[in-house]
């Protein structure tokens, strides 16, 4: 009898361990909830320091956008993150990151090239 008791309680907490994790797993919360910003249209792009226009890129569904000072290039949204790259003359890029508001009207990040400069910009949808 002491043995089937034994087996029992095995079964029983293996059981109970089970269902913790099935309710732990279920309850959490995903923080993806599938939706990203919408930024497709023209954005006024300025510098974050002085607070210049310095273009305006205009956003295309196909991942791809024009900018006003000639350097066109891809781009990806997941969420409210953006990436850009910009290829430019003479082997120069310019990437760009940023986080979109929740609202998809502004956003701010900073940009890097392949030569070392780094600086703060800002955009807001026109």
């Amino acid at each position: 009898m002491k043995i089937e008791w034994w087996k029992l309680a095995r079964r029983g907490a293996m059981a109970a361990i089970v269902a913790c994790c099935v309710v732990g797993l279920m309850g959490c919360d995903d923080e993806d909830t599938g939706e990203s910003a919408s930024i497709e249209g023209s954005w006024e792009i300025r510098d974050a320091a002085s607070d210049e226009v310095i273009s305006v890129f205009t956003f295309h569904g196909d991942g791809t956008l024009n900018t006003t000072f000639g350097r066109d290039g891809t781009y990806n949204v997941d969420g409210f993150s953006l990436v850009i790259e910009t290829p430019g003359a003479e082997d120069t890029t310019i990437w760009l990151k940023a986080t979109i508001a929740g609202d998809s009207q502004s956003m701010s990040g900073t940009w890097t090239d392949s030569v070392g400069d780094a600086g703060s910009w800002a955009g807001s949808r026109m």
